[in-house]
């Protein structure tokens, strides 16, 4: 599958659209896509970044109007017809996508303004408070809307360190540690505000100040000379590759109220928020609202209202209470949710036609390892099996297809009347890279929506590393197992949810 993403960063607009590009570029490549990148040329672009982490980036002329940038993005992409366009661009819209849809088989539209016509066939807007109906009059009525935080674009660190985040947050609140994060480019130099304010603070005297900027930004001087006259040991830090881990690791952050908010609901790190640009409005309001942040405003003047939140949030009580809110936000399963959507993934009904390709995939050598019962299965013992598990209604045998190809086999059995249910599950032996998280996720939707099941539990055979994780990666957590020789693990509707 080969994949084109245009988007833009610059000393003005940050780098916020490259970097959620570059998360779903990431994961999609994880899963065996090709992608590229298009971005212009303009000062604070990400060009280089974008090929250090191993993508191919064309440029083009800075942004001036769609029908330019349509022709230079036709350019670039001469001679060929990509599986999918990705854009995510303010500037462009309706006009800009249907110049581009004889380059393209389908198109996505990443956005966060509903505030102009679009053709495309999905689109994703992970902000707080949007809903569809913000866009039915915006896409064609048969463009899949992907609407919430639910979908957030996040790395895989941030739901790495999740568990350990909350658990800390939960077991043991402090106020030891202050996170500063204004952005890429923090264009308006609100870092070197927020740090002038705080001297007019009252922090804990124990506390420690960390500061993350990026390679971008023009004020890494200024800001780097002002943490030297803080009465807190401050630490200012550039172009980091563990803001998961320094997240998860701080107690509570100052940063702009865009994308990262979702980094930091995701570890359910208590905020203060400063808005830095128009589309930042509603989602700051949602959030404030929720009870997830304080907003510090006005943002010329963050230091009138900057003293009153310090002194709040070192109520240990609030903060657990905005730690809590936060982590319900989202969960770090946003883009796993959203790469399904490419491959258009599915489950469906087992059917008698299926029969030989399940039993060629079960009786595989690396499938049948990892097996309870290891023997190599006959057709009859297929069929009988078949036969009298259709006769069972709390059993259902379902098929996994990608793109209409049948890639996979899951088994749902009711075990109890309050929806409780054991699941098992393989992938096809060729299948293509990444479709053991396809099927994973296309089974719990399933399980969760269509048949209306309250918990899923796995028995995993304790050599069997590879099915472990697996089950973490899909938030499973660890329960006392009934076998003596498995691991079991559980999930709730609740917590696949959040």
């Amino acid at each position: 599958m080969k994949i084109a993403f245009r988007a833009d960063a610059s000393i003005e607009i940050g780098t916020g659209h490259v970097m959620r590009c570059l998360t779903l570029a990431e994961a999609l490549r994880d899963q065996g896509a090709e992608c590229q990148f298009i971005c212009g040329s303009q000062d604070g672009n990400m060009l280089q970044t974008i090929r250090d982490r191993g993508f191919r980036a064309s440029s083009v002329e800075a942004f001036m109007n769609w029908k330019s940038d349509a022709e230079q993005t036709q350019a670039v992409l001469a001679g060929s017809v990509v599986n999918w366009v990705v854009v995510d661009h303010y500037g462009l819209d309706a006009y800009w996508e249907q110049a581009l849809k004889a380059h393209c088989r389908k198109l996505m539209v990443i956005d966060d303004l509903a505030d102009r016509p679009h053709d495309c066939d999905l689109l994703l807007d992970q902000n707080l408070g949007r809903t569809k109906n913000d866009y039915e009059r915006l896409v064609p009525q048969a463009c899949q809307l992907l609407i919430g935080p639910e979908y957030a674009l996040l790395r895989p660190e941030f739901s790495a360190w999740r568990d350990y985040s909350l658990k800390r947050r939960a077991t043991n609140p402090q106020f030891k540690h202050l996170l500063i994060s204004m952005g890429g480019t923090d264009y308006p130099n609100s870092t070197s505000q927020i740090l002038e304010a705080l001297k007019k603070s009252l922090l804990p005297i124990d506390c420690r100040i960390t500061v993350v900027m990026g390679m971008s930004s023009p004020w890494i001087r200024q800001v780097t000379d002002l943490a030297k006259t803080m009465p807190w040991t401050t630490d200012v830090r550039v172009n980091v590759s563990n803001m998961a881990e320094l997240m998860a690791n701080s107690d509570l952050a100052i940063g702009a109220a865009g994308s990262t908010s979702w980094e930091r609901c995701c570890l359910g790190l208590p905020s203060l928020i400063v808005i830095l640009a128009e589309n930042q409005k509603s989602g700051a309001a949602h959030l404030v609202q929720s009870g997830v942040a304080i907003l510090l405003e006005p943002a010329a003047d963050i230091a009138k209202t900057l003293s009153e939140a310090i002194t709040a949030t070192s109520n240990l009580q609030m903060l657990q209470h905005m730690s809590k809110a936060a982590s319900q936000m989202a969960c770090g399963q946003g883009k796993a949710r959203i790469t399904d959507q490419f491959y258009n993934s599915k489950i469906r009904e087992m059917e008698y036609s299926d029969l030989e390709v399940v039993l060629a995939w079960r009786n595989h050598p690396k499938i049948r390892a990892c097996m309870h019962s290891q023997h190599e299965i006959s057709f009859s013992e297929h069929e009988n099996w078949y036969a009298h598990a259709r006769q069972n209604p709390e059993k259902h045998l379902l098929i996994f297809e990608c793109n209409g190809e049948a890639l996979g086999f899951v088994n749902f059995t009711e075990t109890t009347t309050h929806g409780d249910a054991d699941w098992g599950f393989y992938v096809s032996p060729f299948a293509p890279k990444g479709s053991g998280k396809r099927l994973g996720h296309a089974a719990l939707q399933y399980a969760f929506t269509t048949l209306k099941l309250k918990r899923i539990r796995g028995e995993v055979l304790r050599n069997n590393l590879v099915s472990q994780r697996f089950h973490k990666m899909l938030g499973f957590g660890l329960e006392a197992p009934t076998k003596k020789n498995d691991i079991s693990f559980s999930l709730t509707k609740q917590e696949y949810a959040q």
